[in-house]
């Protein structure tokens, strides 16, 4: 079953040209899904640099992890609105992703 999910997410990042295509309830486990047969994907994923993606903010310089994919606009001002906050933790929890086979092998 799980690869059978691996795989229609894996059609829909190519789809999506590897930018993130879900919100908060998906952010943690995109990855983790994808790499199920599809672990390059999920890196190509990762390493995207176009909004939305997680490499975005950081190509503008981003120290933090933002509350909005475009919290800030190419153009380096503020996206003004109700949810513009620039140190959330959701958009980041790619990092179990990479961290999880690390963290396994010294249990």
């Amino acid at each position: 079953m799980l690869s059978v999910v691996a795989k229609s997410i894996a059609k829909l990042a190519r789809n999506h040209k590897f930018h993130i295509a879900t919100g908060f309830a998906g952010i943690p486990i995109v990855c983790h899904a994808m790499a199920t047969g599809h672990a390059n994907l999920a890196c190509r994923m990762l390493l995207e640099q176009h909004c939305p993606s997680w490499l975005y903010p950081v190509t503008i310089g981003a120290t933090t992890i933002w509350e909005r994919w475009n919290s800030m606009l190419s153009s380096s001002k503020v996206n003004l609105g109700s949810m513009t906050s620039f140190n959330r933790y959701a958009l980041g929890s790619v990092v179990d992703w990479l961290l999880a086979p690390l963290v396994g092998s010294v249990r």
